[in-house]
């Protein structure tokens, strides 16, 4: 029931009425009730016939449509509604009868009618009452449908709301012969943005990047919030791509300009990638594909720009498609296959131990190095699989060879981002090792340093773990994680290796040869296992030497060999 501040409410708003009724005389007497109602502010136009009306109500829709259910012998008033609706007319139908029927008004609420009225009990009394409730019901329907349809957050469009106004903007594109642009942008820096100072001024910030968008696009475009820091914007009736070029532009330079919320001062930028109706495609899955590989081409390159999709970016991501289901398909078969690289100590000439490194016996390409298949491993999810195959190949040659009489020594294996933040690997690693049989004190795993850097009690927390399992732990491509003295003496580690960086410069600059031989003499003093890494003359071995480090890894020694190989040049020394 409506209070007397609702009623209010809609009465003095001022709604379009249209009627439908080829009698009329009852069209006539339904006119007057409605002008003569008091309260009302109604503009009535009254028609003969569906057709007459429908170029009137598909430009200008009236709130509520009465409909006649006898409009001659070819169709009924649940028809018009019908036909209506499919035309996209949305108004409050109240279909209208001479006696009355409970199947004509079941069938006419199923069809979407608001109310149901019978002419020969017409009052204004009872007209009333059924304006008020099917505008109160109308009212209420729009806004449970604005709710439906908006980010509770920003206030945008939300993903159905989106897809919904896509599909009218290319109906006006293929009608008016013009172009459409789908623009989807997220945040450079978003996730920081919570971490330091809370969510509470990450949701405000979003919506201050919502009133960016607004204010730089047009009313006849969509701004929509997909969830987190994902935008998407559909620009619609365009000409040419220039004006498309120009929004974006203003969207990413607005967004990297730092803003100041309730005293935090924050700083994001944001990336966007774009393809265009009917340029690209004219199907709706791919334009989204498009402009998601775009934005993905934005955020290879730096971030903090926009891009328009261009076809080697398909070529490239079905590239990279047969990359990963190739990637699947070893992973399936074994095809990746540690190489082992000795370790050396030069003063006794004697092999310390070995590295494990990856190789992919690629069918078709052959023998590929790491670098053509790493990136894209981790990039899909799959450098996890891949890295256990590793380590359980290299425990299991280990085994192999101390059956076999050879003397133990340490096997390396380089440890994957994913790896150091899969909580499970530990328990994966005991299970290897009891599987292959190989004492945990002649596995050796190396982290690098930045990964080490990036949580640091996490880190000596995990190392730790590791520990207890009897495995050996190093510190790869030390020099270049900037950790500090005392983050340092945390980490439960025997071993240092310096980076390639240092070697190569070995002999250039006295400063860098200064600087490598202060991280051996720190290791040493720690009571560090230290290793130079990416050794390859002997110019550099001497150097190393002269600094009182010797043990090396690298080409100097020998190129990483498969196991029977390794075994051979193990015989010949």
């Amino acid at each position: 029931m409506l209070d007397s501040t609702d009623a209010a409410d809609i009465t003095d708003t001022p709604i379009n009425v249209a009627v439908i009724d080829d009698n009329r005389a009852d069209s006539r007497f339904l006119e007057r009730l409605l002008t003569g109602l008091s309260g009302w502010k109604i503009d009535a136009s009254v028609y003969d016939s569906p057709d007459n009306a429908l170029p009137h109500l598909k430009e200008s829709p009236p709130d509520v449509l009465f409909v006649d259910y006898l409009l001659g012998h070819e169709m009924t008033g649940i028809d018009v509604m019908e036909r209506f609706q499919a035309e996209g007319i949305n108004s409050a139908f109240i279909l209208m009868t001479g006696h009355g029927s409970e199947k004509v008004a079941a069938d006419a609420l199923r069809t979407g009618a608001k109310d149901y009225l019978i002419k020969d009990t017409l009052t204004a009394e009872n007209l009333d009452r059924s304006l008020r409730y099917v505008c109160e019901r109308k009212k209420s329907d729009e806004t449970i449908q604005g709710l439906a349809l908006s980010d509770a957050l920003t206030g945008l469009a939300n993903r159905n709301a989106f897809n919904r106004r896509m599909d009218d903007a290319l109906k006006v594109a293929n009608r008016e012969g013009t172009s459409v642009a789908l623009m989807l942008m997220d945040l450079d820096k978003f996730k920081p943005i919570n971490d330091t100072f809370g969510h509470l001024i990450g949701d405000e910030f979003l919506k201050l990047v919502a009133g960016v968008l607004n204010d730089t696009t047009r009313e006849i475009d969509t701004v929509a919030r997909f969830g987190g820091d994902e935008f998407a914007i559909i620009l619609t009736s365009l000409k040419d791509t220039e004006p498309v070029a120009h929004v974006a532009e203003r969207i990413v330079h607005s967004l990297s300009q730092p803003v100041t919320i309730d005293g935090c001062l924050i700083q994001a930028g944001a990336s966007a990638g774009i393809s265009l109706y009917p340029k690209d495609t004219t199907d709706v899955e791919e334009l989204f594909d498009y402009a998601d590989k775009a934005l993905y081409a934005v955020k290879e390159a730096g971030r903090n720009n926009f891009q328009f999709f261009d076809a080697g970016m398909n070529e490239k991501a079905n590239a990279e498609r047969v990359l990963e289901n190739d990637i699947k398909l070893a992973l399936e078969q074994n095809d990746f296959l540690p190489y082992f690289q000795p370790q050396l100590d030069i003063s006794k000439n004697q092999v310390i131990g070995v590295e494990a490194l990856a190789r992919w016996q690629h069918p078709e390409r052959g023998l590929l190095m790491p670098a053509e298949f790493i990136e894209a491993a981790e990039t899909n999810g799959l450098i996890i699989e891949l890295s256990e195959q590793l380590i359980r190949e290299t425990c299991r040659q280990g085994k192999a060879w101390q059956s076999a009489g050879i003397a133990p020594f340490r096997m390396s294996v380089n440890i994957s981002p994913a790896q150091f933040k899969d909580e499970n690997f530990v328990a994966m690693l005991e299970a290897f090792l009891t599987e292959t049989g190989f004492d945990s004190q002649w596995l050796e795993l190396e982290i690098t340093e930045n990964l080490m850097m990036e949580d640091v009690d996490r880190a000596v927390d995990w190392l730790q773990r590791l520990r207890e399992v009897g495995v050996n732990l190093a510190v790869g491509n030390f020099g270049t994680g900037h950790s500090s003295l005392a983050n340092l003496m945390k980490f439960p580690v025997q071993k240092l290796k310096i980076g390639r960086f240092f070697i190569d410069q070995l002999g250039d600059e006295k400063s860098d040869a200064a600087i490598t031989d202060a991280m051996i003499k720190l290791g040493q003093c720690l009571d560090l296992e230290v290793i130079a890494e990416g050794v390859e003359s002997q110019h550099q071995v001497d150097a190393l030497a002269a600094m009182d480090c010797h043990k090396v890894q690298g080409f100097f020694c020998c190129k990483p060999m498969p196991a029977d190989a390794f075994l051979a040049w193990m015989s010949d020394r």
